[in-house]
């Protein structure tokens, strides 16, 4: 399993999606959805896991709509300023 290096995102940041799609748009992070805890079952039984939710991101589109959406944080990458 190779390692990466964890990235946090916090609210106010500009991101964009990672992948290599055509209108990209630039969005900023509107809040970061908590991680919820959960029992574990199976072999793990009774061990509680943390699970971060998602990133919500906002954006307006070409026609001026503001849009938000739950974004995975391995599908975003800052942008720098």
């Amino acid at each position: 399993m190779e390692h990466t290096e964890k990235i946090y995102f916090y609210k106010g940041e500009l991101v964009k999606v990672r992948h290599n799609l055509l209108n990209v748009p630039i969005m900023m992070v509107d809040k970061v959805n908590l991680p919820k805890d959960f029992t574990r079952g199976g072999e793990e039984k009774g061990k509680v896991k943390r699970i971060l939710q998602g990133v919500q991101c906002i954006w307006f589109d070409k026609n001026g709509t503001l849009n938000e959406h739950n974004f995975n944080t391995k599908d975003l990458v800052k942008v720098n300023k």
